[in-house]
């Protein structure tokens, strides 16, 4: 059985959508994201050690994304 296009976009690493600092990268991983698929905003909010608005710039950078592959 084939994966559907948004079963593959789910599944992209994270580090290919967003730019992340080793920090950034160290928290996402102490809260087991390492996918878009994963990357909910408030997932995000909860990671110890992340701003409030790194994970929003997190978030709609994931969003962006994810628009940008439905649309192509």
């Amino acid at each position: 059985m084939s994966e559907t296009i948004v079963e593959q976009i789910a599944r992209t690493d994270l580090q290919m959508v967003v730019e992340l600092s080793e920090h950034d990268s160290d928290c996402l991983s102490a809260e087991g994201m390492y996918i878009v698929g994963d990357a909910s905003l408030v997932r995000l909010m909860r990671c110890r050690g992340l701003s409030k608005q790194r994970a929003k710039e997190i978030y709609d950078a994931v969003n962006m994304f994810v628009e940008r592959m439905l649309r192509t």
